[in-house]
């Protein structure tokens, strides 16, 4: 049997290409890698598991996905708590997926290495996933897509092989294809790219050994191979749709199927509206709207660098398909139209990304080139890079084959090192953010409700990013859950203002916030510190979100407990302490001002001055300001008020909102 033919892949025909698919995939993913950390859903995985221990992980995803929380736990268990780790690790999950894609390639058309390359760069380098850098959360996407894709090659390799051995390797893709689904149901639309794949195994091209079978005996010989995934595929929706039961609103079948049957028509034209959208964005789009965001907010420097990179991975796609004239048909030998397995490859990636967003989309998701949502497309690469390596030798002769596929990449690569800068960034925010507070608040009192708002652009999504870092730093030991957090908005300003309690459940955590128990912090970016807001008297910046101006009044300063020792945040997490800068001087300044330690602020300006140091906000030379005024500097007093008054916004806010009257110095500021 022509099936049972072994592939041999030895020497460096086949080495070089491997290569070439970890250079590109290294450009993309591994630069400032070792600048990213947590971030969004990462916080409440993290702090569960060094909080109260790995099992409590496990426990907090029982309510929708409870392989997941068994998948993070094991591996919160191995990596603990450093980013770097994290990082690392889903680095190589990811890899896993890319080279089990080539690897099914491969085996599907075990003659066309160059094409099998060319569509394994594609899915390698796709820029419309940005979501490695959220290392903590999306590893165990990694993990499931990983084991789809080499389930699928198991089952590639199960055909061709046949005997004992192919049984050993049905045996195991059936074992990873459970594994799979249980981590994520919504990746169910991939056994569409099984099904093809089984089917193009049997069914080979002009280009192999074996003489091609007819597409209907193909395909009814790949149902038959294909039963065994369907009870397996069949027993997981038995358990998912009838004996476990979602409480998150978002898994809930029952939920949904009660939208679709409450108005059938209107969720089914919107479904497809939906797939036609989502198609688009997947293949097309994908490749410019990322890439035109971050180029937007990028620096000028880091955009060179970006294209930089992108050149590089450019000029070695362009250097393989030089080098390899035979493969690649640079030489002009190939035919200009190959319509056999080209085709092929056209019709399984469309089915292929088709079927894995259907799933996505029947629950109500769909992509979304912002915030999250474009995980969505992960398990749709596999389709893309099909379709588009098919369109690429259906449609282009080999010249403007490796051209359009050199510039493919390498525009691919300038957004994935953009997404780096901005997810490093946002890291070095965060970090900067909790070390300012730990200088500025010793010790925050039992409830509080921190609300953080950080700089524009890397502002916090949900209320576990504050409350689980804020009891990492204040209670690192404890298996406790102290302080509160929330994110500031219009519709939690309402809640401040009104100084309601709320009670909110959230993996585990369960809490009844008191909002009359708000610390407010505001931090506008810009060369700003991070400002504690004292609601008795408003200091903002000209910066400041119009926001505060309403809220910020009602921000409790005394929930800061001044007489703590001072946290050590664990440098596992945050990192080493920053260097001393300015912000330093000005948080250890308004706190020693909250003490009512004149003589350590009018210290800490003689040592910021002696570094060099100045404030980039006007509105944080006031403790200084308030300190030489209470102890009789007039002279220095009067040169920092000129210094505020440079900022005419910030002094006339400080002025009409702060109630000047209830102090000298603030009245002989303001008159």
């Amino acid at each position: 049997m022509m099936l049972e033919r072994k592939v041999k892949w030895v020497g460096a025909a086949e080495l070089l290409p491997v290569l070439l698919i970890l250079f590109v995939f290294a450009l993309a993913y591994l630069p400032r890698i070792d600048q990213f950390g947590f971030y969004k859903d990462d916080w409440h995985m993290i702090y569960n598991g060094h909080a109260f221990g790995p099992n409590r992980i496990t426990d907090s995803f029982l309510i929708d996905r409870p392989m997941m929380g068994r998948l993070n736990s094991l591996t919160y268990r191995i990596l603990g708590d450093s980013p770097l780790a994290w990082s690392l690790f889903a680095f190589a999950a990811r890899l896993e997926g890319v080279l089990a894609f080539y690897v099914l390639l491969r085996l599907i058309w075990p003659r066309l290495r160059y094409p099998a390359l060319v569509m394994a760069l594609l899915f390698a380098a796709y820029p419309g996933f940005l979501q490695l850098p959220n290392a903590a959360t999306f590893q165990n996407h990694f993990i499931g897509y990983g084991l789809a894709l080499t389930s699928i090659a198991l089952t590639a390799a199960a055909l061709r092989l046949r005997g004992w051995r192919g049984a050993a390797l049905t045996a195991l893709a059936l074992l990873f294809t459970a594994g799979y689904l249980l981590i994520y149901e919504y990746m169910l639309g991939l056994e569409a790219l099984r099904l093809l794949a089984a089917a193009l195994v049997l069914r080979p091209s002009a280009q192999d050994a074996a003489p091609p079978r007819p597409w209907k005996k193909a395909l009814g010989r790949a149902l038959i191979e294909y039963l065994p995934y369907l009870a397996v595929v069949l027993a997981f929706l038995a358990w998912r749709l009838f004996i476990f039961s979602s409480d998150r609103p978002a898994t809930n079948t029952e939920l949904l199927a009660g939208k679709y049957l409450a108005a059938p028509l209107p969720m089914l034209a919107g479904l497809l509206a939906d797939a036609l959208k989502d198609f688009a964005e997947a293949l097309w789009m994908a490749w410019s709207v990322p890439l035109y965001n971050l180029w937007n907010t990028a620096r000028p420097l880091d955009v060179a660098l970006g294209l930089l990179l992108g050149a590089a991975a450019a000029l070695g796609v362009a250097f393989y398909a030089r080098r390899r004239p035979a493969e690649s048909g640079w030489d002009g030998s190939e035919p200009p139209a190959p319509r056999g397995w080209a085709g092929q490859a056209l019709g399984a990636g469309a089915l292929s990304l088709l079927a894995a967003l259907l799933p996505v989309l029947a629950a109500g998701r769909n992509i979304a080139f912002q915030d999250q949502f474009d995980r969505y497309t992960l398990h749709a690469t596999a389709g893309v890079g099909l379709l588009l390596g098919g369109l690429l030798f259906y449609a282009l002769r080999p010249r403007l084959r490796a051209a359009a596929l050199a510039l493919l990449v390498g525009l691919a690569i300038p957004a994935h090192y953009l997404n780096a800068v901005y997810w490093s960034r946002a890291w070095e925010v965060q970090r900067e953010f909790w070390w300012q507070a730990a200088w500025r608040a010793p010790m925050l009192a039992d409830g509080t409700v921190l609300m953080p708002l950080l700089p524009k652009n890397y502002r916090l999504a949900e209320d576990y990013e504050v409350f689980s870092a804020a009891n990492l730093v204040y209670h690192p030991a404890e298996s406790s859950f102290r302080i509160y957090g929330e994110v500031l908005n219009a519709d939690t300003a309402r809640e401040v203002a009104l100084g309601v309690e709320g009670y909110r459940f959230i993996r585990f955590f369960e809490m009844t916030r008191d909002f009359k128990k708000t610390l407010i912090v505001d931090w506008p970016g810009g060369g700003s510190c991070a400002h504690f807001i004292d609601g008795a008297r408003l200091e903002l910046s000209a910066q400041s979100d119009p926001l505060l101006y309403w809220v910020g009044r009602y921000s409790q300063i005394g929930q800061i407990d001044t007489s703590a020792a001072p946290p050590r945040p664990l440098e596992a997490v945050f990192g080493s302490e920053p260097e001393h800068g300015w912000c330093y001087y000005y948080q250890q300044a308004d706190l020693s001002r909250q003490r009512g330690d004149w003589q350590a602020v009018i210290r800490l300006y003689a040592e910021a001055e002696a570094a060099g140091l100045a404030a980039q906000d006007a509105i944080e030379w006031l403790p200084f300001y308030e300190a030489f005024y209470t102890l009789g500097d007039e002279a220095q007093a009067a040169l920092l008020a000129d210094r505020i008054r440079t900022d005419s916004t910030a002094a006339a806010g400080y002025c009409r909102l702060s109630g000047p009257r209830t102090s000298a110095a603030a009245k002989a500021l303001c008159d």
